[in-house]
């Protein structure tokens, strides 16, 4: 099983806290690609909506241009997002593990609560 937390915008405190590391290499490169421009997103095709029970997720798949990983995001009918720890090699890894977790768990693993509240901040 993959790790996955899962996080609403619309709660303080459900974000993850950002790792900084000062002058390090790869906060030097981010920080001159990415500070003065929108990062762009490469989606993948495979991205696409999936529905069980009667809910309803959209599958997010996607990866920062250029880069070869793919992340894997699921966002409910309540705007819950659940987001992979681990990244994908294949962006069709990314969709037979989110399918697979509909399998095993069901859908309702990956549906917060309808008022975007939680006690957690992590799924599994």
């Amino acid at each position: 099983m993959v790790a996955r937390r899962a996080h609403n915008p619309k709660v303080i405190g459900s974000n993850p806290v950002p790792a900084t590391i000062l002058n390090s290499p790869i906060t030097n490169k981010f920080e001159s690609t990415y500070m003065n421009e929108e990062p762009k997103l490469e989606r993948s095709l495979l991205s696409q909506e999936l529905s069980e029970d009667g809910h309803r997720v959209d599958v997010e798949i996607y990866r920062l241009e250029g880069e070869d990983k793919w992340v894997l995001e699921v966002v409910d009918e309540f705007g819950n997002s659940t987001v992979w720890d681990d990244l994908f090699l294949e962006d069709s890894e990314a969709l037979l593990e989110v399918k697979n977790t509909i399998l095993q768990e069901g859908i309702s693993s990956l549906i917060g609560p309808e008022d975007g509240k939680s006690d957690s901040g992590s799924c599994n």
